[in-house]
């Protein structure tokens, strides 16, 4: 009988230790509005090669603050907002549309309009590729929270 409480006990202990993806819990997720859209393609493009030609497909925002300081670009936000990480699609010259992480901010009225993009993956994406061809700008994304990017739109 000793041992059936114990084993029980046990059970119930290891049960408590299990994993769980915190990461994703209680996270505010939504869609950007079409003005925010406008205004994050006209600041994100800045680094890009052709600014003007170039198309994006968004991903709802993740709305968890940016922890990795040394990758924050330079640049104001509202008080009380911090910049985000941010990840989408983009597609330059009529190229295919490639992931990209950058750093967004909202403004004082909480409207994302504003960021810089920090990397752009070098291939372009295709779905259903395996695992191994994954590059650093996608295990970036990954780690905020941007894995499934046949949402983009």
């Amino acid at each position: 009988m000793r041992r059936a409480i114990v084993a029980i006990s046990l059970c119930l202990v290891l049960a408590g230790c299990g994993t769980t993806d915190e990461k994703q819990s209680g996270l505010d997720v939504r869609q950007l509005s079409d003005g925010e859209k406008q205004a994050l393609a006209r600041s994100l493009s800045q680094k890009l090669s052709d600014p003007g030609g170039a198309q994006f497909k968004w991903m709802p925002v993740v709305g968890a603050p940016v922890a990795e300081s040394k990758w924050i670009p330079t640049f104001s936000t509202s008080k009380g907002s911090p910049p985000l990480g941010y990840c989408a699609l983009v597609s330059e010259r009529g190229g295919g549309f490639r992931i990209f992480s950058a750093t967004i901010a909202a403004n004082s009225g909480g409207q994302y309009d504003h960021g810089a993009i920090d990397n752009v993956e070098g291939s372009a994406v295709s779905p259903g590729a395996p695992a191994a061809t994954h590059g650093p700008v996608e295990d970036r994304c990954r780690g905020l929270g941007y894995s499934d990017f046949s949402l983009a739109q």
